[in-house]
Formats: C-alpha cells, structure tokens, sequence
C-alpha cells in the first residue's frame, strides 16, 4: 500500500488536536515512531497466547500501516504487520512463519477460541499502529472526520470526532469516535474490536500524557467493555498499555 496523503487541519477541534500533541509539522515531517510498550489484560488470557508485551520495542511507520514488533514472539526474532501480510523473522532476517491475507484468518473458528503467534502480530500489529499515529492517523486524507460528537465521563465533557475510515486501512471498524479533553488531548477512543467478535465494543482511555521530544503521548491506556447506551463497565480491563518510551524519528 503506498504512503497515504496527511492533510493539514485548516482549525476547529483536529487542528486544535493536533497543536495539543505536538502540531501537524512535527508529525508529518518524521517517517516512523519508535515506542517501548508493556501490555496485559483479559484479551491475552481469553485467547490463550499469553503473548503479552513486556518493554517491548514496537516501530510504526506514520505514513502506511506497517509494524515491526521487536524481539517478538521471543528474544533475536521480530514480528512484521501489514494489511496483506504477517510474518516472523530471525535475527539474519530468515522468514520463520508468515501468512498472507491475516485479516481473513479470524473468520475461522479456532481464533475465537486462540491466536497463534502470527494472529497476535496481525492484532497487536493494526492496532498498536492506529493508537500511537492517533491523533495525526486523523488527517489522512481517506479518512472522513465529523465533529458534533460529545460524551458525559464519570462528570467530565469531553468533545468528540467521529472518524470513518476506508475499507483499505486496517482498523478495529469503520466508524469510531475520539474523545478530547478541555485542553483537546485525547482520553477515550470508543469502537468494535471486529476481528475478536461482535461482543467486542470497546472504550480506551487514555491518561498520563507526556512530551517526548516534539510529540506528546498517552503514556497509560485501558480498554473496557462498552454497553449499548454508551455506558463503560469498570471491569474487566480488556488490554492495557503502558507506554515507556516514545519518539518521533526520521526513519523505520
């Protein structure tokens, strides 16, 4: 898939966004972002893998879905997303497993069941990309963003973007909302996990946001379940995300 086009916000709340998490230049000018990522919660258990992150180095490239996942599924080897395909390398770059197609994969009945390592390199690999290009992913020029959304949080208003994205960008589903705080950083992000089933409607909060370098990023996420009036359950704690490291960076 080529690099998408990143159009600069003109104003209101996603030029507004993108000024509170460092402004559109400091993300459009850099190629990827390194993280270092720690992860757990139910999902890893329901779905057997344990392959849960701990200080995991993780790099996104910013313009095109593709991920690499670091010393994963275990030390000198590193996972490889793209919407077309997975794989797993060693440290000479040999392919140990791949799989074309990885979306089409959850179809069948054993990834209701359990993940292999290639599944959880699909999962972690599109989803992990869309949280931390959030809020730039928002400016692609494919993606159609509604303002006008707004939600009650335990008290607090929070303005919201509704954001529905093309077939060709692998996300959790078409249409999601993001929700931003008086000071326009990002705190939920609600959507349909498809891919793990249609009972997996989700909030993700995000808390803790630090500046590192020019770019500013949660630093503590938790996915809840949601239920159909929009109310979030407080229990139990789907995936978490603790985020150690982050930095924009010129190249993959």
């Amino acid at each position: 898939m080529p690099d998408a086009d990143y159009l600069e916000p003109a104003g209101g709340l996603l030029r507004e966004v993108m000024d509170a998490h460092g402004g559109f230049a400091a993300w459009n000018g850099a190629k990827a972002v390194r993280t270092v990522i720690s992860t757990g919660g139910a999902l890893f258990l329901m779905r057997t893998t344990r392959d849960a992150f701990h200080q995991t180095e993780v790099v996104v490239d910013l313009h095109s879905p593709r991920t690499e996942i670091r010393d994963f599924p275990k030390g000198g080897q590193t996972g490889f997303f793209t919407p077309i395909r997975v794989w797993i390398e060693d440290r000479d770059r040999r392919v140990l497993a791949e799989r074309d197609d990885p979306r089409a994969s959850f179809s069948g009945v054993r990834r209701q069941l359990h993940w292999d390592h290639l599944d959880s390199v699909y999962f972690a690999g599109y989803a992990v990309w869309n949280y931390i290009t959030a809020p730039y992913l928002l400016c692609r020029g494919d993606v159609t963003i509604e303002e006008g959304a707004s939600c009650v949080d335990k008290g607090r208003t929070w303005r919201g973007l509704t954001a529905t994205f093309p077939e060709h960008v692998p996300t959790h589903n078409a249409k999601q909302v993001l929700y931003f705080d008086e000071r326009a950083r990002l705190r939920r992000h609600d959507y349909h996990a498809e891919v793990i089933g249609p009972y997996a409607v989700a909030s993700h909060y995000c808390d803790d946001h630090l500046k590192f370098g020019k770019a500013v990023f949660p630093t503590r996420r938790r996915v809840v379940p949601r239920i159909g009036t929009g109310r979030t359950l407080p229990f139990p704690t789907l995936v978490w995300i603790r985020v150690h490291e982050a930095a924009l960076q010129s190249s993959l």
